[in-house]
């Protein structure tokens, strides 16, 4: 299909990737239109929000939220299980609260995990919140669009004392005691535009609410490309230089292997044994995903040394239909592949419902701190939590200036 018959759309992720190459002016005008329109309700949204709303709500704990400025693939969840992984480690009980996007229970709220069972499927949950159920242990998981309903419901119900919030940078009925903003990198503004022109959920300056940075997709072999001067510089227009600033890597993994004609259940997702190497090295193997960056998904499979024969891309969040499971088992028997490969978020969303005629690998996603930062990052957690415990909310955001009431 030729560029210029491009569905509009298709058209419209062009111009927010900055990939149309001039083409389509009157569309890209009308898009800078609303662009600024709705960065302007949003601006004044979150000003409302921060210093004089009334419904500004407080948890009797300390609350961490995992966000960012820009749509999807920076590494939230995996982020976020990180955070989790650490305060259990330092003798906290955490839970985590997710809004369950595109679950069944998004606006009732529910109870994905109970840090033991897991009593929702990806349907109900959200296909991130499973995922973080499975590799979570011990974590309790709460799905709902009301995070302060889903909080007290996870202090009172399993006792926990600190609670992380996976995307929740833009939720600003519910006050965060640390505020942590991951940025991809490499092009942590995109085009530096609001949607529908560019990526960003919210204008720049709303960087001045957070309280540390994340750097992310740091590859952590030292090779990676570091961020633009022009972007450091606009990130320091809006983000107080005591603001620290983090830089972390993301390290594909194999979870585990369905069999071949092996309808896996939700509850055991991911109990399959480890998977070496030797398992893979001489596999020809068909990938497919529906996530935010399905080529960074692909990139990881190749960077991971295995024989990649061909791939197939869905939309975020996609829900396989027959069909598409269909086109899939076809492409891959055209390419002869032996083996097939997706993410842990589409491996949610499929499990239970194909037997599929080929072994099915799931790759992961593990968090990795660059040094000194990996041991930088963790301290900042500890003293901020540490102000927390000692004077309360109010201290353990110094450099903002709130006005909470509660509820």
């Amino acid at each position: 299909m030729r560029q210029m018959n491009l569905p509009i759309f298709s058209r419209i992720e062009s111009i927010m990737s900055g990939n149309d190459a001039g083409q389509w002016p009157i569309l890209r005008r009308a898009l800078s239109i609303v662009s600024i329109g709705y960065g302007l309700v949003v601006q004044h949204r979150r000003k409302r929000f921060d210093v004089q709303h009334p419904r500004v709500q407080k948890l009797p704990c300390p609350v961490i939220s995992v966000g960012n400025i820009t749509l999807g693939g920076t590494g939230k969840s995996p982020m976020t299980v990180y955070i989790a992984r650490f305060l259990q480690h330092q003798g906290l009980r955490p839970a985590v609260l997710s809004r369950g996007y595109r679950g069944g229970a998004e606006k009732s709220g529910g109870v994905v995990s109970d840090g033991v069972t897991i009593r929702l499927a990806a349907d109900m949950a959200g296909d991130e919140p499973l995922m973080m159920a499975h590799q979570l242990k011990g974590v309790p998981i709460l799905v709902g669009k009301d995070r302060y309903k889903s909080g007290m419901k996870a202090i009172l119900e399993f006792s926990v004392n600190v609670l992380v919030l996976d995307d929740a940078f833009q939720h600003h009925r519910l006050f965060r005691d640390i505020n942590l903003v991951l940025l991809d990198h490499e092009q942590p503004f995109g085009n530096g535009r609001v949607v529908p022109a560019g990526p960003l959920r919210e204008p720049v300056p709303a960087l001045r609410a957070a309280d540390a940075i994340l750097l992310t997709r740091y590859k952590m072999d030292g090779a990676s490309h570091p961020v633009q001067p022009s972007g450091i510089a606009q990130m320091r227009q809006f983000v107080p230089y005591e603001t620290p600033i983090f830089r972390s890597g993301h390290r594909a993994c194999i979870r585990g292997i369905w069999p071949a004609s092996c309808r896996t259940h939700p509850s055991d997702l991911f109990s399959t044994p480890p998977v070496s190497d030797i398992t893979l090295s001489g596999s020809r193997l068909f990938a497919f995903s529906g996530i935010a960056r399905n080529a960074d998904f692909r990139e990881s499979v190749q960077n991971m040394g295995y024989s990649l024969a061909g791939f197939l891309a869905y939309s975020d969040h996609h829900h396989y239909s027959p069909r598409d499971i269909d086109h899939i088992l076809g492409q891959a028997a055209d390419v002869d592949a032996d083996m097939l490969v997706t993410t842990e978020k589409d491996a949610c969303r499929l499990a239970g419902q194909v037997d599929w005629p080929l072994p099915l690998g799931i790759v992961g996603i593990d968090i990795a701190f660059q040094k000194p930062d990996d041991a930088a990052f963790l301290q900042f957690l500890q003293d901020r939590l540490a102000l927390f415990s000692r004077f309360g909310a109010t201290a353990s955001r110094p450099f903002k200036n709130r006005i909470v009431r509660h509820p």
